[in-house]
């Protein structure tokens, strides 16, 4: 199992990767987008160290205190159904085994799904901002698993 700095490094070059084809595609102008490169780049980050958030990790680490203070703020806003969601999602870490249902690729599409889904439904001011951010969180957690499970195991090719 690599460590959470190999698993940061695949982050990044798979961020890395995607960001140079959408340039080179005329998806994403660097003067014009860079904000929208950068939380993309840093999601695929997060995104790359989130599988591992049901052990004691980085990951971990960085994912409690995102929740933290994103609990701190919605109090701080009143808005406590907010809070009950997020303590809500917290939970899930606490329910699943190490390389249960976090490794699981389908799983990890359907939450991200889901999440876009809510996005486009409730949040659509931010929905040319918000879905590449969720995307590449998609693409992080997608080359966590490449590093853990490998590429072989991963597409099920012979050997």
């Amino acid at each position: 199992m690599p460590g959470y700095r190999v698993h940061l490094v695949g982050g990044a070059i798979a961020a890395v990767l995607a960001l140079s084809l959408l340039v080179v595609a005329g998806c994403l102008s660097v003067q014009q987008d860079y904000l929208l490169m950068l939380y993309s780049f840093m999601s695929a980050l997060a995104g790359a160290l989130f599988p591992d958030i049901d052990v004691k990790s980085k990951g971990q680490n960085y994912f409690y205190w995102i929740v933290f203070l994103l609990l701190l703020y919605y109090y701080s806003e009143q808005q406590f159904d907010r809070c009950a969601g997020i303590a809500l999602i917290c939970t899930l870490p606490l329910l699943t085994k190490h390389r249960g249902i976090l490794h699981n690729i389908w799983f990890l599409i359907l939450l991200i799904g889901s999440c876009m889904a809510l996005v486009v439904t409730y949040c659509k001011a931010h929905v040319a901002m918000l879905c590449p951010i969720l995307s590449f969180f998609l693409l992080g957690m997608i080359s966590h698993l490449w590093l853990d499970l490998g590429i072989r195991r991963m597409l099920r090719l012979p050997r």
